[in-house]
């Protein structure tokens, strides 16, 4: 049997139902799927992506919090290894790193796995996911840096999950993390819904993504390096329309499989894994891909596109409305991405899905900080900080 990982994405084993945090924004806050996935579960969907033909690879781990099953995560990653084609794949754990142990650490940089840490920055940022929570990840930041500071600015991935909560500390938190060296920083709006976001908190976040444009220039002078995703040019999980639609689950580009062995396309719209809101049910039944990875697995694969074309969360991006009207009259409706599992279901069956406001707002400022970040890059006010730069270091 083939499997072809067409997209960086390629394959994401849920290897955990559980989870050590209760934090209260999550998506899979209800959750139903198994507490683990047996190693047999986990050694078949391996086996697809080392005998696929399609590059690049890539094998993510996550949950649930993947680390509850530090074993099974260790045995993955060995067979991954001790593989011919296992050196040609990419292995990453999405964690919230509060399980994260020395020796644990210690192998997964031994073994070069991309570390892709939900933490949401400062204290009052990260209390949503446990007031405790924020003296764990600084430490163990510091610790990273300690141990192996070249891995972390290559291969350890922060992520800040924005809320109404923590816009607020959004440029304090990025500042924050920047001082930790890490490969990048990825802000993305909660998948849930959130019905305290209003017009004031679209204020808010004006002004908080303006201060990490500053943060970010001096980031940049003192290191050459822009870490914050959404200035590098990078929106969300896939910016803007993929083959004809807009979201990569409908391609079957990536395949995810949950603790049960039940095979998706994305972790956000697996419909084993938690109870899902009515528009998102409805995308999960035109992903569903079986209750088994089995020889009939990859023509099901094939066959997704067509099956998704008729789901309402799957419609264009340009068909969907937002709370300031149709998203086809949008000027940024290019670069613009909305998972489908955080649309809300319309009034009436005949309307468009609507795009939460905490999502359009965040995708209308980012878009339009990133470009003015660019324009500052490569405008005189830069290079006069860095000709002043210069002058200190040769008069010091």
């Amino acid at each position: 049997m083939r499997f072809d990982p067409r997209s960086p994405g390629g394959l994401v084993l849920l290897i955990s139902g559980r989870c050590n945090l209760e934090c209260s924004y999550c998506y899979q806050g209800s959750r139903r799927t198994a507490a683990r996935m047996p190693w047999d579960v986990a050694k078949r969907a391996l086996d697809l992506v080392l005998a696929s033909d399609g590059k690049p690879r890539r094998v993510g781990f996550s949950g649930g919090e993947p680390l509850l099953e530090p074993k099974l995560l260790r045995r993955c990653v060995e067979y991954v290894h001790s593989h011919p084609a296992g050196r040609e794949v990419e292995l990453a754990v999405t964690t919230n790193g509060t399980l994260l142990t020395p020796k644990l650490i210690e192998f997964l940089i031994a073994h070069d796995v991309e570390l892709e840490i939900s933490c949401d920055g400062v204290p009052e940022a990260q209390a949503a996911r446990g007031a405790w929570t924020y003296a764990v990840l600084d430490k163990l930041l510091d610790d990273l840096v300690h141990t192996d500071p070249a891995f972390v600015g290559r291969r350890v991935h922060l992520g800040i999950t924005l809320t109404s909560g923590n816009v607020g500390f959004l440029a304090a938190s990025v500042g924050f993390l920047m001082t930790k060296g890490v490969a990048a920083i990825h802000v993305t709006p909660c998948v849930t819904r959130d019905d305290c976001w209003d017009s004031s908190s679209e204020n808010i976040l004006h002004k908080q993504a303006t201060l990490i444009i500053d943060h970010s220039l001096n980031h940049w002078v003192d290191t050459g390096a822009a870490p914050v995703s959404f200035l590098a040019g990078v929106i969300g999980p896939g910016s803007g329309e993929t083959a004809g639609f807009p979201c990569n689950a409908c391609t079957g580009q990536l395949l995810c499989v949950d603790p049960d062995g039940c095979p998706w396309t994305c972790p956000a719209l697996s419909g084993s894994t938690r109870t899902l809101p009515p528009l998102a049910e409805e995308a999960a039944r035109a992903l569903d891909l079986g209750r088994r990875i089995d020889a009939q697995l990859p023509k099901r694969l094939q066959r997704l596109p067509k099956r998704a074309s008729t789901g309402a969360a799957f419609v264009s991006t340009a068909d969907r409305r937002a709370p300031a009207g149709p998203c086809g009259n949008c000027e940024h409706l290019a670069a613009c991405h909305v998972c489908p599992a955080a649309l809300e279901a319309p009034a009436l069956p005949t309307d468009s899905p609507l795009v939460p406001a905490l999502h359009c707002a965040f995708n209308r400022i980012t878009i339009e900080a990133r470009g003015r970040f660019l324009e500052q890059l490569r405008g005189p006010a830069l290079r006069r900080r860095l000709e002043g730069l210069t002058r200190q270091k040769s008069e010091s």
